[in-house]
């Protein structure tokens, strides 16, 4: 039997519900973007990252910061996962307390994703076929649209947990990357779907044969001290 897919697909209900009840975000510091060295750099492509899956090939850009970490995969049918996020190891420990955020919620503008590629059926939509990697009975599809983000089209769900109605709804982005594989995005916190760093990134999709394009403007500025390792 088929498990869930790994990292937010199973645990993003879980982080936002206990986010319901807690205390406001805290404001996270920031700082200018810069060099080791702290030379000052204006061109905005220096300050994206190629991404490019060994799997499926897919390509995305992220800012040159963020931490990228594969994740071993243990699902039927999940041929590869990533978790990307925009603090490293040092702003956890500072912003944490035995190993949960103070206060239970991330200071203001994290972002975590998690980007899967998962095997499917031509005849399945894209709801569908992220139904297919969840508990049966745990999560019911209160809308599916199409939304094009630049010039990649994504299938945006939404869903709720049939377990408990306190959780929030869930939006996942899903892009079919052929008609056997699908490719499908997660974000916390919730609201972490509208920040700009996150939408840019999805417009960066590219599949195994294409070149990717970094974008034109400069990410939203890093958490803490974090700078880009060139």
């Amino acid at each position: 039997m088929k498990k869930k897919i790994h990292f937010l697909l199973a645990a993003v209900f879980i982080l936002t519900a206990c986010t319901t009840k807690a205390e406001e975000p805290t404001p996270a510091p920031t700082a200018v973007p810069t060099t080791p060295s702290g030379v000052l750099l204006n061109d905005p492509t220096l300050f994206w990252k190629e991404i490019r899956d060994e799997v499926s090939g897919y390509g995305i850009a992220v800012p040159c910061w963020w931490q990228v970490k594969a994740i071993p995969v243990e699902t039927e049918g999940n041929l590869s996962s990533i978790a990307i996020r925009n603090y490293d190891d040092n702003f956890f420990k500072e912003y944490s307390e035995n190993g949960d955020w103070i206060g239970g919620v991330p200071p203001q503008g994290v972002v975590v994703m998690s980007v899967t590629v998962a095997t499917t059926s031509p005849d399945l939509s894209a709801e569908d076929s992220y139904l297919q990697y969840t508990e049966p009975g745990t999560v019911e599809v209160i809308a599916a649209q199409e939304k094009q983000v630049g010039e990649v089209t994504y299938t945006i769900v939404s869903l709720k947990s049939t377990t408990d109605a306190s959780r929030p709804a869930l939006n996942v982005f899903i892009n079919r990357l052929s008609p056997e594989t699908v490719l499908i995005v997660n974000a916390y916190p919730p609201e972490a779907i509208v920040y700009d760093d996150f939408q840019i990134i999805l417009s960066t999709l590219v599949s195994a044969d294409e070149t990717i394009a970094p974008p034109l403007v400069m990410p939203q500025e890093p958490l803490g001290s974090m700078i880009c390792p060139y």
